[in-house]
Parts: structure tokens; sequence; C-alpha cells
């Protein structure tokens, strides 16, 4: 949590003005089909690890700077076209990822019985643990793109995303001019289908420098 304290303490000032001719004709590609991770892991990130300076917050979504630079630019792009999107949840700590598994999926203990020789009544001999979980599929803690700060759950502001709403019709559309795809296991019509859940698959061209960033003190820093 002591990344986040750090970026809370930061203000977003030089997006909104590049997002209003970046976002009028987006011409980025994604380089993936799914979250990129492979610069992250090169550089020695690790899942749900990522440190402060490599993390921007945009509407109060805490996001990897790339991530979070064009997803600036589509939710203003969205804005513009009438669209009500908002990003609910971005990334995840290892540690708030073991939470949200471990609500998920608890632990559940059943005994283990035999018939006894002499009474033939059931006695205990050992417990069998087992995980049972109920919900849309959730990540082990260390293997969500939510922990590379790569992926989004969009909602509209009461809840997240449904197959039914205009929203997820609009991303389908556009999200891929940002660097945003739906990965193939969420696309609705699967049993796994995750209309909210979007993630950054890169983009084909350099994006522009991050943004400036200024602390309360007034100091200005530019995220390296």
């Amino acid at each position: 949590m002591r990344f986040l304290r750090f970026v809370s303490i930061l203000t977003l000032i030089s997006l909104t003005p590049v997002a209003h001719a970046a976002a009028a004709t987006p011409d980025y590609v994604p380089i993936s089909d799914e979250a990129l991770t492979d610069d992250l892991l090169q550089a020695g990130y690790r899942n749900g690890d990522m440190p402060a300076l490599r993390m921007i917050e945009v509407d109060g979504c805490l996001l990897e700077r790339d991530a979070a630079y064009t997803l600036s630019l589509m939710l203003e792009a969205a804005r513009a076209d009438g669209i009500d999107l908002e990003a609910q949840e971005c990334y995840r700590s290892y540690s708030s990822q073991a939470a949200a598994y471990e609500r998920r999926c608890p632990v559940e203990e059943e005994e283990i019985t035999k018939p006894d020789p002499v009474t033939g009544e059931a006695v205990v001999v050992g417990v069998k643990k087992s995980r049972s979980c109920s919900g849309p599929p959730l990540a082990l803690p260390g293997r969500s793109n939510h922990g590379w700060g790569r992926a989004v759950d969009f909602g509209n502001g009461r809840r997240v995303l449904s197959c039914s709403d205009v929203a997820v019709d609009w991303l389908q559309e556009n999200a891929a001019g940002f660097g945003w795809v739906h990965p193939d296991w969420a696309h609705c019509g699967r049993a796994t289908r995750e209309p909210w859940h979007w993630e950054w698959g890169g983009v084909t061209e350099a994006l522009p420098l991050p943004p400036v960033l200024r602390s309360f003190s007034g100091a200005d820093t530019r995220v390296r």
C-alpha cells in the first residue's frame, strides 16, 4: 500500500489538452491481443508489486503509466460520443488479489469417515480441504493482469458493464485504436464472459513522454 499513498498525492495536469487532439484521430494499433507484459517482466517488475514511479492515476483508477495515458484518451473520446464509461477497478496489489481470491474461493473442509470395525459406526479419520469458488472466475494472486496495472474493469457509474450495454459496443468498435483489447476468454457468448474486463495490449507507435505530475508541495516531477 506504500506506493498507493505516494500516487494519491499526485495530480494529473497535462492529459486533458492532449486527449482532445489524440482522441479525435486514434491511430494506435495493439501489439498483443491480451495484456502486454513482456516489457514489464524484462524490466524486473513483479505482478502485484509495481513501483510507484511506474504508476499514474486516471479518474481515480491506478494504472501502469503507458496504459494510463491511452486510457485517458479513450475515456475522453467516449465522453465526446456521449458514452457512459468509467474505469471502476484497475491495479490490484498482490495482497488485494489474494484477499479477493480468498473471498471468492474459500477453503472448505469435509470430514473423511470410515466404519468402526467393532461398532460399525462412522468414525472421522481425517479432513479433506478444497476450495469452492463462486461468481466469475478469478485469477490466482500473481496471475492477474490487474497486478501489472494493465487491465481495467469498466462500468457505467452504477455497475460493471453487461453484454447488452452500448458502452461495450463502443469499446468493441473503438478500444483497439487506443491499444485496448478484449481477451478472447472474456468475450460475450463464452461461459467465462466478462464484458467489463479489458486489457492494454500495447501500441505499435511510441507513446508521448509521460505527463508531468505535480505534488502538493508544488514541485514538478516527470515519471520515469
